[in-house]
């Protein structure tokens, strides 16, 4: 496996991670604004 792919995947991943971390953090103010 070349070194590009390594980094072009890995880069994805974070990328995914941190979608994940923005759509779970919009969830709970979401559901905090809501509830409060």
């Amino acid at each position: 496996m070349s070194v590009a792919v390594l980094q072009t995947r890995r880069s994805m991943l974070l990328t995914g991670w941190c979608l994940l971390a923005v759509i779970v953090l919009a969830l709970v103010i979401a559901v905090g604004v809501s509830v409060g």
